[in-house]
């Protein structure tokens, strides 16, 4: 009988086939993550590209080098990242990754040294007085070299740290704004030794996409994970929930982010960033507040603003012609436009522009000058539109309500509106202007342009009338 007291072993060739197809920056973050988890002050990183192959080299001060230098080739052994919130290792994969795809690695550290090549895995007593230098050795193409290179720009230097990129300094970059929040984190319980999800207090640095920022990107301290939309780069200074991939979070942990980076930096969003993605799924939170909502949909939409109630088509035009906009459910997430119920932060169309039913109203019986302007409406309509149409009188001094309204082939004049002097003259600038207005809701609402375009078309005819047909308008023939 064979026995092997270890109970796996892990194939080179396969884990290699596992992550082939990963942009090669991996490597160069894996390494630069091991490096900045340490105490160190300084970390030096040299790429060289030639015949096909990249010569990466990290290498950093940190005074203990590797705490455990068997870790440079355990999978998922037991690290002390894994109870550390501040660190970003716990899988104790992320190197091991990087190596299945080497041709040849050396680790040098306070140790002593680990030389992989094609003799396997080979350990000697050669060590540095302080500090690790990590070099690899890897199969890649021109295209590999430029998107490992350009992956630099994305990373965030931790500040205190002097990172050094082919003799290139790059520096910290101040952030925008800084908040603390409650967040899902995961590290190990000390009493079950099991590594699960928990909610930790840290800082959350905000930083300003750069205009030569391809992308922003949501940061496990200073290591990009997950591309976001948006004008920011969100920089978690904690552990945040990952896939072993490292290249995604969950997405009830980027809500969450995005929910508190908004309550904390809404006053700096702009007119011109306020329609972004993560604002709009940052305001699906039951937690965003009553000032959050409010300047958002301020700077999104502007101060008068209403929700379409599509049982009310008449208030939604008045709504636009008095400049308002007008809120379609399809604009904002469900649990958006619940938040903003539950403040009663925008009216309904019908709400802020009540519609009077003419017929609803105190009926009028018209006198002598009322029944003249009557007939002028109805002569124009005919003449123009060859229309008869029924002219009714009305009276409401609500102040919601309307001087004239037509529908249904019927002009309302609403009395109580217009008062005794509308009606002195049955012919002039006002009662035209108005009798033109209403029966020109014939072609649409104010906001079409079949409205206007009726519109134009009627003052043309009414202009041609009264110079070759001025008798029309004499009221003593009617």
């Amino acid at each position: 009988m064979k026995t092997d007291k270890d109970w796996f072993k892990a194939s080179k060739e396969g884990l290699a086939a596992l992550v082939a197809g990963k942009p090669k920056s991996f490597i160069l973050r894996e390494l630069v993550q091991n490096a900045w988890d340490e105490d160190i002050t300084t970390c030096n990183v040299d790429i060289k590209y030639k015949g096909g192959m990249v010569e990466l080299t990290v290498e950093d001060d940190s005074p203990e080098g590797f705490r455990d230098i068997d870790h440079a080739y355990t999978l998922f052994a037991d690290t002390y990242k894994r109870s550390d919130f501040k660190k970003r290792g716990r899988f104790n994969t992320g190197e091991k990754y990087a190596l299945s795809l080497c041709d040849k690695a050396i680790i040098k550290t306070t140790k002593g040294t680990i030389i992989f090549d094609d003799n396997g895995r080979n350990e000697t007593s050669s060590a540095t007085k302080g500090g690790s230098v990590v070099t690899m050795w890897f199969k890649a193409t021109k295209d590999d070299y430029d998107e490992i290179m350009q992956s630099v720009d994305a990373l965030l230097i931790p500040d205190g740290i002097k990172f050094v990129v082919n003799g290139k300094k790059y520096n910290y970059k101040k952030p925008l704004r800084t908040f603390h929040a409650l967040l899902l984190s995961e590290i190990k319980n000390p009493n079950t030794g099991m590594v699960g999800k928990t909610r930790r207090k840290g800082e959350v640095h905000v930083v300003e996409k750069l205009d030569d920022d391809t992308s922003a990107y949501v940061y496990e301290m200073g290591i990009p994970v997950q591309e976001i939309d948006g004008s920011y780069h969100l920089d978690v200074q904690q552990k945040i929930p990952l896939d072993q991939s490292r290249e995604s979070v969950l997405p009830c942990f980027l809500k969450e982010l995005y929910a508190v980076t908004l309550e904390n930096i809404h006053d700096d969003i702009s007119e011109d960033t306020s329609g972004e993605t993560w604002i709009s799924e940052g305001l699906k939170s039951k937690k965003v507040s009553k000032e959050t909502l409010q300047d958002v949909i301020t700077k999104r939409y502007g101060e008068k603003v209403v929700v379409a109630d599509n049982f009310s088509p008449n208030s939604i035009d008045d709504a636009k012609a008095s400049g308002y906009t007008v809120l379609r459910g399809t604009e904002m997430p469900k649990e958006a436009w619940n938040n903003i119920k539950k403040h009663d932060l925008i009216k309904s169309s019908s709400k802020e522009f009540p519609q009077y039913d003419p017929k609803i109203g105190n009926g009028c019986v018209p006198n002598n000058k009322e029944n003249l302007v009557a007939e002028y409406a109805k002569r124009l309509a005919k003449r123009f539109l060859g229309l008869d149409i029924k002219v009714d009188f009305y009276s409401d001094r609500n102040p919601k309500a309307k001087a004239a309204r037509f529908g249904g082939n019927t002009l309302y004049f609403n009395k109580g509106k217009l008062g005794k002097r509308f009606f002195e003259e049955a012919i002039s600038e006002e009662t035209t202007d108005l009798i033109v207005h209403e029966i020109g809701h014939l072609d649409g609402n104010h906001t079409d342009m079949s409205y206007h375009n009726l519109l134009t078309k009627l003052a043309g005819k009414l202009t041609m009338l009264a110079l070759k047909e001025p008798e029309f308008f004499d009221v003593t023939t009617w």
